[in-house]
């Protein structure tokens, strides 16, 4: 069986989620002698071109700007130079099943190419790109968003209320030095206006109406939307990483008789392994991820002004935007109970995780899997969680974890008041942690099953 991957910059160059899964996956599908190349993007100096090697090939300098797909959607849909380099390692490899797993710098022609090719197309949605320009389904105003709706809610909730906003995208999506002094000038900005922890906007959520104007960026983003949606709906086999990812994009007319939920395994870092835990005062409340609104850390921070230091230490792990970053080492110094430690590595991860009792995952958006909370179960940690997202297939209140609305500082602090009071609870979750999450040759099992039957 020859198989292809498609995704985005690889490990170890980018370190999120698909990367990292990446990496640990495609050793053991060749393991079981399924013969894997990897077509994927790269970062340097020079013009576009594909850099060939045995088994990966990387396209450098892709031209698709995927931070500007919310004022410019019509690149990421056909791209020739990108077009070229993939047909090309089509030809090299000539791959019986061509397996998507990104799309954020590859156009979604790339998946008419490979079944021209002969091969079987899977895709897996780890993400709503296909669906969402921003990525995540959530506005700057803290909303979860329902779709792009035809692109009218693209630019009534996310395009922003002036030219000068507008103008500011366009300079962010270069990776530039111009792009480092607008970011500069946006930390200043937030710290004169004295926004929120978290990068929160101050005031009331803002529908910029006057935007349905723009009747041509309009029409352009309905048009991503049913292209991504066509090119998704023409793949052989649909793969949905957990049962909410594959309700939002059966809401937004995904065929679903080709869609299978399959939750990933973990890919774990050395050393991490399970503990139970039985914890003492002051309780150990972690948190890991980047500080911006999406995944929650102002709702953490607030819950922590409750509780004393002889009572919990909420341990802050992550990095974000030159502010947030700031305003979270300010807080720091004035609550005794409060501990930000920065940004963790990888390597770093199992020391982190035993220096904890518990894990606050506190998101306001769709997760769609959470990697944070699979990691923590996997090393005996209960996870506290906001109600939402992929979270709850494996996430089962009472019995390895809890849940709480999102949003809901009380209903947050009421959980961590219980946890203080009765560590008990923290000791039985724990015991119910163990065996949660699906390991990485249990998932690598499954996924050659499904694709020897995809071919028969």
């Amino acid at each position: 069986m020859k198989l292809m991957k498609v995704s985005d910059i690889p490990f170890p160059e980018a370190v999120n989620g698909i990367s990292i899964y990446l990496d640990s996956l495609i050793p053991r599908l060749r393991e079981r002698g399924v013969e894997t190349a990897l077509f994927c993007q790269g970062r340097g100096r020079g013009p576009t071109r594909l850099e060939a090697g045995d088994t990966r090939y990387t396209l450098m300098n892709s031209p698709i700007l995927y931070r500007n797909a919310l004022q410019d959607p019509l690149p990421g849909l056909k791209e020739p130079k990108t077009e070229k380099g993939f047909q090309d390692a089509l030809n090299r490899t000539a791959p019986d099943i061509v397996h998507f797993h990104e799309f954020i710098r590859s156009p979604v022609s790339l998946v008419s190419l490979a079944k021209a090719a002969g091969a079987k197309v899977v895709v897996t949605l780890h993400d709503y790109w296909l669906i969402c320009p921003r990525l995540i389904l959530f506005t700057p105003d803290e909303e979860v968003c329902p779709g792009p709706g035809g692109g009218t809610n693209c630019v009534v909730s996310c395009l922003g209320p002036s030219f000068f906003s507008r103008l500011y995208r366009r300079i962010l999506a270069p990776d530039s030095a111009l792009s480092k002094v607008a970011k500069g000038l946006r930390d200043v900005v937030k710290s004169l206006k004295r926004e929120p922890l978290g990068q929160r906007p101050s005031g009331k959520p803002t529908k910029n109406s006057a935007n349905l104007r723009f009747t041509g960026l309009i029409e352009k983003l309905r048009v991503r939307e049913e292209t991504n949606l066509s090119a998704l709906n023409s793949a052989h086999l649909i793969l949905a990483v957990s049962n909410r990812v594959a309700e939002i994009f059966a809401g937004h007319g995904v065929r679903g008789e080709a869609v299978r939920v399959m939750n990933l395994g973990l890919p774990a870092p050395p050393g991490l392994g399970y503990r139970p835990r039985s914890p003492e005062k002051p309780v150990r409340i972690g948190f890991l991820g980047h500080l911006g609104p999406a995944k929650g850390s102002h709702l953490l921070v607030e819950a922590a002004r409750g509780f004393s230091a002889d009572e919990a230490r909420f341990i802050i792990y992550g990095g974000g935007d030159g502010y947030a970053r700031a305003e979270m080492e300010e807080t720091a110094r004035s609550l005794p109970q409060l501990d930000y430690r920065g940004r963790y590595s990888r390597e770093g991860l199992a020391r982190v995780l035993d220096g904890l009792d518990v894990i606050v995952m506190p998101s306001i958006w769709e997760e769609t899997m959470g990697l944070v909370a699979m990691e923590g179960l996997a090393a005996g940690l209960p996870v506290v969680a906001s109600r939402i997202g992929g979270i709850t297939d494996y996430l089962k209140h009472g019995v390895n974890g809890l849940l709480f609305s999102p949003g809901s500082v009380e209903e947050l602090s009421g959980i961590i008041a219980k946890l203080i009071k009765e560590p008990y609870t923290i000791a039985g979750l724990s015991r119910g942690a163990r065996g949660t999450i699906l390991d990485m040759d249990a998932h690598t099992d499954q996924l050659v099953e499904t694709y020897r039957g995809l071919l028969g």
